[in-house]
């Protein structure tokens, strides 16, 4: 008889993977990678990647060195994606607005600047055991993330921009993972977690919780071409210029009368 454990292993995997094929369906179908590009990139490896993994965890080769190597190698090309992923979010969003864009893309570069480097030097001195470095590694991908994120939703929340609705759920999905990737992480580079510990289930569930936000998004996204503004008709335009050119006159000249005044 399954043990508790493996009962939650079980739903995870169910749950996880029914999930990620409805995702892949309505990424395919509403052609959300046009949208998006490192979404239906990440989505693209994310299949065959767990494919992968779930046939070999079940055999005797998950103990492999090379077993080892390609879960962590295809966990940062995963990682590496949703730092894309953020970027192309920010850089659809805020280009519509030229000045805010002059200065956030300072912002951002800084900042993940800064974060490469913080990240380097922390992997460079846990090198040692090796899954110590990919720990290290893992957890400044997310810290990276998460700065990143906030400076995003900060720049917008400030110059009121608008946040699409897919955009805005891409972003919670991935800002509930980080977060509890950074604490699970942390924890699991001085606590042992042996298989079916609370900090694999947490990180996890956690996963399969940000893949269910990104389908929910994408079965509420409906692609809506871009509209450029209506622009009002000359008829209208002579009938309203010499209106706003009066008033900006009689403003002035109040203006003027209490300038004298003083």
């Amino acid at each position: 008889m399954a043990s508790f454990p493996q009962i939650l292993d079980i739903i995870n995997i169910v749950v996880g993977d029914c999930i990620l094929v409805v995702l892949l369906t309505l990424l395919i179908r509403k052609q959300v990678y046009r949208e998006l590009v490192f979404l239906g990139a990440y989505i693209y490896l994310l299949v065959p990647r767990e494919l992968a993994w779930l046939l070999i965890s079940h055999t005797a080769y998950r103990v492999a060195p090379w077993a080892f190597y390609f879960y962590y190698v295809s966990d940062g090309a995963l990682y590496s994606l949703r730092l894309l992923l953020i970027i192309e979010i920010a850089v659809r969003t805020l280009r519509e607005y030229p000045a805010v864009w002059h200065f956030a893309w300072r912002v951002l570069t800084l900042g993940a600047f800064i974060m490469v480097f913080w990240g380097t030097r922390s992997a460079i001195r846990h090198t040692h055991p090796k899954q110590q470095l990919f720990l290290t590694i893992q957890q400044y991908f997310n810290i990276t993330e998460a700065v990143l994120l906030l400076l995003v939703l900060g720049i917008g929340l400030y110059y009121r921009i608008h946040v699409s609705h897919l955009y805005r759920m891409i972003l919670t999905g991935i800002c509930i993972f980080s977060a509890v990737q950074i604490v699970n992480s942390e924890f699991g580079r001085y606590i042992p977690a042996p298989a079916y510990s609370a900090f694999e289930f947490i990180g996890r569930y956690t996963f399969v919780m940000m893949i269910g936000i990104w389908t929910w998004a994408v079965w509420k996204w409906s692609p809506t071409p871009h509209r450029p503004p209506q622009l009002i008709s000359q008829t209208e335009y002579d009938h309203l210029s010499p209106q706003v050119h009066d008033r900006l006159r009689d403003l002035n000249d109040r203006l003027a009368g209490l300038r004298k005044k003083h």
